[in-house]
């Protein structure tokens, strides 16, 4: 076998080996590139909605911030574009096309890895977080796995943890466009309350499509 054909080879393997969750994005990848099509968010403005929720209920500033599922930095280019001076920017991104277009922008004080942060059990604790946000980084999982993420993301931060989702409760009830996925919203919020009373909640935007939670380690 020659080297190319191995490398291809080995190339057909990882993606048919990539995980449930990852492979849709790996698929759009292979197609798009690193774009925002990759991201599968289902438009630029309702990206940006959902990540003007977060800077609604955290400042950022000052902050190191793990963006688990960075993509290729819109978040990070977001909070620029508001003036925000973050402490520390580390994006986690397991498509490799969309890490790199994250790490070319050359942001200050931010770095882009390619971690798959389901796998590594270290993704978050390897940089010290004041804040971990999701931002659909998570619709195409379980609601097992999400709450197993979201768990070990707790953990590890120092200050807050913020997520979205997309809610079972709106107007779609309990139907999203493949491969996303709902997530029972009451149990979501029940999940973070019997973690910390210190929880706000969001589901006034979007019509209710989607969800998010803020969490505190301590009263604000």
């Amino acid at each position: 076998m020659s080297a190319a054909t191995q490398g291809a080879t080995t190339g057909r393997q990882q993606e048919s080996a990539a995980p449930a969750y990852l492979a849709p994005y790996q698929a759009a990848a292979k197609k798009h590139g690193a774009s925002f099509e990759t991201t599968l968010w289902a438009s630029r403005e309702y990206q940006r909605i959902r990540f003007n929720v977060f800077t609604q209920l955290f400042t950022f500033v000052n902050a190191t911030i793990i963006d688990a599922g960075a993509g290729k930095g819109d978040f990070a280019v977001f909070l620029q574009e508001q003036g925000v001076r973050w402490k520390r920017y580390v994006g986690l991104e397991a498509v490799a096309p969309m890490a790199q277009a994250g790490r070319d922008l050359r942001l200050p004080d931010a770095t882009f890895h390619e971690i798959d942060f389901v796998r590594d059990q270290y993704a978050f604790t390897s940089f010290n977080p004041d804040v971990i946000v999701f931002s659909g980084s998570l619709n195409t999982m379980p609601a097992k796995l999400v709450r197993a993420i979201l768990g070990r993301a707790w953990d590890a931060t120092a200050t807050a943890l913020l997520f979205n989702f997309l809610s079972d409760r709106g107007p779609n009830g309990k139907k999203a466009a493949a491969p996303a996925r709902r997530m029972n919203t009451t149990s979501m919020l029940d999940w973070a309350l019997k973690r910390t009373p210190n929880v706000i909640f969001r589901h006034d935007y979007l019509a209710g499509h989607d969800a998010t939670i803020a969490m505190w380690k301590q009263a604000v």
